[in-house]
Order: structure tokens, then sequence, then C-alpha cells
């Protein structure tokens, strides 16, 4: 038989082994239970990578219908192109395609919604959004400018603000979400709000810190000291009067204590750090005073609290949760408990998903417990954990000191919980004697 009859027949072969693939798929979803229709993404560009060759580009997308996945993983009409023009490609190329396909529908979870990610899995880079992205160490990288165009990229202002609280856990709240393909999120604090020379450059100037987002996402920044600073709320309802705020909130004890540790390593181990704890001015109420102990730091010597401590004042959740009703209804407010977050993060982006209108993602698939690291990590669309540095050891601190905090906060903790309409791990405390 002739070479470039071969060729053909063999192009034509893997097209009909895939065409099987696909029908196959196709039958076995359309057996399970219907369910209300998801928003539809819009169809986002990936390449994938396998062989010697340059990669080919895969238009993949993330259509999502019936609840469920939708079989629109691949364009088949470049699909075709490729495999029935076989003579431009190797025999490994072409295994790769098959080998890909099958892949995803051995994964495939029907009955869930997973977003076709399309992973690059020597430099774990994907396409998220307007940007190219990895892992929570590795740097977004802006799509090309024509992309951007074609995609209708643009610098929008914030919807959704991670307004609170410090050392309750934010940073990593913010990076696992910003892994959801409906949201993109601010890399850094903008600390906009509580900037008065930036707040009287208006909404323009605070559009033009945010990242790109696609028409059909949230935008979203977080900057936690926001919640304890009554001067945001004001530029912040006539900037974007239907904001959505979110707070993750530790035991107010442990976030105490945390915040002093972290402020400890400022102070010893930033340059002109102890001057970065110093009140701006005499009377300044709240401010810092870090000591050398915990203790020291927050309670005077006859046991008595010094409220006036930052590190006791941004702890106390009533009084700044009850100021920001002033400027927006209760439904806008969403309140996490940091320790859920921790031993189970699902639950918590789910209900963070619901508040948000966000097509399910965050799974226990999507989550993994890292033994190692004692705490859980993303492990889909690519691994990846908190920086080590998350997480410094606690001192230990007295038992006395432990009931004497706890005695005073949980009347603010329980006016807190009424407020809000919600109960938390620290709303009441054990009974320590």
């Amino acid at each position: 038989m002739q070479p470039h009859l071969v060729r053909n027949l063999k192009g034509k072969l893997y097209f009909v082994v895939l065409s099987c693939l696909l029908l196959l798929i196709a039958i076995k979803s359309s057996t399970h239970e219907q369910h209300p229709q998801v928003p539809e993404l819009p169809q986002i560009q990936g390449r994938y990578e396998g062989s010697d060759k340059p990669s080919q580009t895969k238009l993949t997308s993330t259509s999502l219908q019936a609840g469920r996945l939708s079989l629109s993983y691949f364009d088949l009409s470049s699909l075709e192109n490729d495999l029935l023009e076989s003579s431009e490609n190797s025999e490994d190329d072409m295994d790769y395609v098959i080998d890909n396909i099958t892949n995803v529908a051995d994964d495939m979870n029907v009955g869930h919604t997973w977003p076709s990610f399309v992973v690059n899995t020597t430099s774990q880079r994907f396409r998220h959004g307007c940007y190219e992205r990895g892992t929570i160490k590795q740097r977004k990288e802006l799509l090309p400018e024509k992309m951007l165009e074609e995609l209708n990229c643009e610098q929008r202002p914030p919807k959704v603000i991670v307004f609170g609280v410090k050392k309750g856990g934010t940073t990593a709240l913010k990076e696992f979400l910003a892994f959801h393909p409906e949201v993109s999120v601010a890399p850094t604090e903008l600390k906009f709000l509580n900037n008065r020379q930036l707040t009287k450059q208006g909404l323009s100037k605070y559009t033009s810190l945010m990242p790109y987002s696609l028409p059909n996402q949230i935008p979203i920044e977080k900057t936690p000291g926001y919640m304890v600073r009554e001067r945001c709320a004001i530029p912040l309802k006539e900037m974007i009067p239907d904001c959505k705020l979110i707070a993750i909130l530790s035991d107010p004890v442990r976030r105490a204590i945390s915040d002093f540790v972290h402020l400890s390593w400022v102070r010893d181990n930033r340059k002109n750090g102890a001057s970065e704890l110093a009140p701006r001015h005499a009377h300044q109420i709240p401010h810092y005073e870090v000591n050398t102990t915990f203790e020291d730091s927050v309670l005077y010597p006859n046991g008595s609290v010094k409220t006036w401590n930052t590190l006791i004042d941004t702890s106390m959740y009533y009084k700044y949760a009850k100021f920001w009703l002033d400027y927006f209804p209760p439904e806008n407010f969403l309140y996490l408990d940091a320790k859920d977050l921790v031993e189970n993060p699902v639950n918590s982006f789910k209900e963070l998903e619901k508040f948000l209108g966000l097509s399910p993602f965050f799974s226990e698939e999507v989550f993994h417990f890292n033994k190692t690291k004692g705490f859980y990590c993303i492990q889909y669309p690519v691994y990846s954990c908190m920086p080590s540095a998350k997480g410094r050891p606690h001192p230990v601190v007295k038992e006395s000191v432990l009931k004497n905090l706890q005695e005073f906060f949980e009347p603010h903790n329980k006016a807190f919980s009424q407020l809000v309409n919600k109960t938390f791990s620290w709303t009441t405390y054990p009974d320590r004697s």
C-alpha cells in the first residue's frame, strides 16, 4: 500500500476511536439524573504538552450543562483537522491526544461540576481567566493583549471584599478561592479604603489597582484591616453600595496570640519593625503594645485586660460588625469560622459559593490533607499548599491567662453571634476550672 494512503488510513482510524470514546461518555452521562442548569462559562484557550514538538492549541470549554460536565471539552473541528492531517504529526503525538481524552473520561465524576483546566504538567501552569497561573507560590502572568481583547478582559471594580480579620485565615481563604474559575482575586492587599489619598481619587483609581477579569468573573480584593477601620465603610458605600463583604474569624484569644507572634517577628526581624508598631500620636486608641511575653502585652499586673491594645481590640468582633451594619444590609455579609476552614474546607467553600452565587467547584476531590504539613492543600487543578511561613508556632500561654481572656471575650462573642445569627466554635468556651 502507498505511504500516503497508510497515513490517511491511520488518521481516520484515530478519529474513529476518538468518536467512539466521546459517544460512550455521552451515553453514560445521559443516564444520570438531570440537575438544574448551571450558568455557562466562556470558552478558554488552553495548551497541552507532551511531545518533542511544539504543543498544539486545544480549545476547551467550561460549559456546565444540567449541573454536570458538558462534553464540550474539545473543539472537535480543530481536533478533526489535527487527526486527519496525521502526516504532519508523529505517532507519539497522536497517542498523546487519545490518552489525554481517555484520562478525561476515566477521571470524570459525572454529576459533579468540573471546569476543564488544561495543565502543563512540566511547568504546573494553566489558564485561569485573563491570566496564566500555577501554584500559590508561582507568579501569575497576564495573557497577551490580543487575547485580552478577544476575551473582553478588563480591570473592573471589586464586587466582593474579604475585609476581615487580621490573623484570621484571610490569606488561605483568598489563595484557595482564587482557584475558582468564576473569580478574579487581587494578588496583594490593596489597602485602598484606609488610604485617604487613594480614596480621594475615587472608583476609577480603585479599579486601576484591580486584576483583569472576564465579564462573568467576580472581581475580589482582600484587605483584612478594613473591618476594624470604621473610616473604610464610608467611601466604600459611596463607590460600591452593593458590595459583598466576607470575614473569616478565629477564636478571639487564639487570634490575639497569633497576632502577637506575627508582630513579635516583625519587631525583631524587619527593618524599622519596632517603629511600625508605635502609635502615630500620643493619644491614639487603640494601638499596639507588643512586649516580651504575650501575658505582659495584653494584661496589667492585676490581671485586668488592656482593651486599648490592638491585639485585644481587633478580636472584639461585635463592635465592628455592628458599625458596618449601619452602612450595608445583613445579607451583604458572610462571616466564616476559621476553625471550619482549617478542619473542613469543603463546607466553608460551599457556603462561600452559595453566598457569591458561584457554580459548584470545591469538593472533597479538590482538597487533600497533607499529613506532613498538618493542613489541607489544593490538589486540583494543580497540587498547591500554603507556604510554610504561614503557621508560626505559638508560645505557651499560662492556663490562668487563657481563662482570664476567655471570660473577657465570651460576652462579646455571644453578642456577635446573636447579631449575625450564627454560632461559631468560639461563641462560648468550655469550663476551664
